[in-house]
């Protein structure tokens, strides 16, 4: 019996004894019946360990004591809950906020759901909390010049005796200064980690900026590294968040190429070009035209000016820059319909991969060549207007099963997620192509559920929302397809489960935050409405009268940018509902 079980009982006891449904108990202890989700899992102990503090509405309006929690602990294993009792007992207020915040962006996730979030926002309280205790560093002792100087005396050398001890008076006084500034300066970054939380953009970057600037009089080398380690540490920030920081990075690298060091050393500067493309690659994914295609080109020019001062070699440093450019062609070649972009990405892929084979230290950029050279193959098809062929597909099948075997080899959960969503993705147009042969068809189509859910696992929504979002849409695609293909009997699962998946990419993929896939997911929604309203009489009336709703709000959404092809569609399901229910005699009905 685990803890969550004895609370879920003794919380069920309760809520019958005030003779409160689960609603009406979501709506004392909440304001809102959103939460009633949370309450079942927990009564039906689902709910395997939930922290006391992160249920504290539910105990206050049931009046749970103290005594009875202790009591439900001695029955249960023991949790171990160590990081949240030190968060919740110092940074209570800190906690709540996150809480309400999550309840807002995901009001339907599980206790368990908040509860892995709220662990990890109680791991980086804690990281931030050691960083500002302990913003300091050794001083290192400098030995040579004094050597130097021992052997010039012995020498009679007494010029060079002074030369020496000056020289190491000199550098003592740097490295001492150094490393008072080094302590200084990372204050002032954590002071800037701290505006960036709040989202005041121009006060993080003036706080990164004059932090990097402390270093100036004594090393250019120094700050050109804190430069750029604060801009690597903004864009990590910014490409696992739904907020925009990419113009701090831009501010901090712009900075970074002002100073004489990077002008005259040709690596510093090739990092720095190559870092740049990251960021406005980066920042066009988010854009909409023109200002994406001008970020994008500027990151193209970022990556030429890397690939040219790092040089073709076994390099780190210039596999990386190659990567990166191969991307931005993709990139331009997508947007463009490109075929001088497609193919010059499909040539610098294939010669990394050729390369990387014969090497045995860089398997973690070969997982990258594999997924992004099966996305270039797949976009030079599109472009060209070629259809696919089982062969061409069985070949990207290939290559991006070379990219889950890589990644599980060097553990990079990153590439693996992405190699299985490339995977499923393909395993679905394969099975849509050999509909002839329905079993090998259903295989491929499992497999594709398979990878979408992996990848769903390893980008949890609250740390990778647009990837969790995208993988959650395609997954719900290849079960309606399932569905349609299914007997009766399993049809009604896969559908829930469709719709499931589809509300789960919606919370994301709003209409505000992107029109063209929150488009998508409503026409599929209404469709599975339709499906399932011809395999149930009982809720056939139901289903008619959502997906008319749907349809219904997308055209009030779209009213003056839904093109033609998307607006009839709309219209001639709205006809098949309408007439369906006039045969009902419902024509008028809406839902309850």
């Amino acid at each position: 019996m685990t803890f969550g079980f004895c609370l879920g009982q003794l919380i069920l006891q309760k809520r019958k004894a005030l003779g409160l449904t689960q609603i009406q108990l979501s709506e004392d202890a909440y304001l809102s019946p959103n939460f009633t989700r949370r309450i079942s899992e927990l009564e039906n102990g689902l709910t395997k360990n939930p922290h006391p503090k992160t249920i504290d509405p539910l105990i206050n309006t049931l009046g749970i004591t103290e005594e009875e929690i202790e009591n439900c602990a001695k029955t249960a294993p023991a949790r171990d809950a160590r990081i949240l009792d030190e968060a919740y007992k110092e940074a209570e207020k800190l906690l709540a906020k996150l809480t309400q915040k999550f309840d807002m962006d995901f009001p339907e996730a599980s206790y368990e759901e908040l509860e892995l979030f709220l662990k990890e926002k109680a791991e980086e309280w804690k990281s931030l909390k050691k960083r500002i205790t302990e913003i300091q560093a050794p001083i290192e002792k400098i030995t040579e010049f004094k050597e130097q100087a021992i052997l010039a005396l012995d020498n009679a050398d007494f010029d060079q005796v002074d030369e020496f001890l000056m020289q190491a008076e000199e550098m003592q006084l740097i490295k001492h200064t150094l490393s008072e500034i080094r302590k200084q300066a990372e204050i002032r970054v954590t002071r800037a980690d701290v505006k960036l939380i709040q989202s005041k953009l121009s006060d993080a970057a003036e706080l990164y900026l004059s932090a990097a600037e402390f270093f100036k009089p004594f090393s250019e080398k120094e700050m050109i590294a804190h430069l750029s380690k604060s801009a690597g540490r903004v864009y990590e920030i910014t490409r696992r968040s739904y907020d925009n920081y990419y113009p701090v990075a831009e501010e901090l690298l712009k900075r970074a190429f002002e100073l004489d060091i990077a002008k005259e050393d040709n690596e510093e500067l090739a990092s720095l070009h190559y870092k740049s493309a990251l960021i406005y690659r980066n920042k066009a994914l988010a854009l909409e035209n023109p200002d994406r295609e001008e970020a994008r080109a500027i990151a193209l020019q970022h990556c030429r000016s890397s690939v040219k001062l790092f040089g073709i070699s076994n390099s780190f440093e210039s596999f990386t820059a190659r990567i990166c450019f191969s991307n931005c062609l993709l990139d331009e070649s997508n947007e463009k319909n490109d075929k001088v972009a497609i193919n010059q990405a499909i040539d610098i892929l294939k010669s990394l991969k050729q390369e990387m084979e014969l090497l045995t230290d860089y398997d973690f950029l070969l997982a990258h060549v594999c997924n992004n050279l099966g996305a270039a193959l797949s976009s030079q098809r599109r472009i060209e207007g070629t259809e696919d062929t089982q062969e061409d597909l069985e070949y990207l099948l290939k290559i991006f099963s070379n990219a889950v075997e890589v990644s599980t080899r060097t553990y990079d959960l990153e590439n693996f997620s992405a190699a299985n969503i490339n995977l499923a993705i393909h395993s679905t147009a394969l099975a849509d192509l050999i509909e002839d042969e329905p079993r090998k068809a259903l295989f491929l189509r499992l497999r594709a559920i398979s990878g979408f859910m992996t990848a769903i696992e390893t980008y949890p929504e609250h740390l990778f929302p647009d990837q969790f979002a995208e993988a959650s849409f395609l997954l719900a695609r290849v079960l309606l397809t399932i569905a349609r293909a299914s007997e009766i009997f399993m049809q009604e699962v896969y559908m829930a489960r469709a719709l499931n998946h589809l509300k789960a990419s919606e919370q994301i993929y709003s209409f505000e935050r992107n029109a063209t896939r929150w488009l998508e997911i409503q026409l599929m929604a209404g469709m599975v409405f339709m499906y399932h309203s011809n395999i149930d009489e009982e809720a056939e009336l139901h289903d008619l009268q959502e997906a008319k709703l749907i349809y219904e709000q997308i055209k009030q959404k779209f009213t003056e940018n839904l093109n033609s092809e998307n607006l009839n569609e709309c219209n001639e399901r709205l006809n098949i509902i309408n007439d369906r229910l006039d045969e009902l005699g419902m024509s008028d009905a809406r839902p309850e």
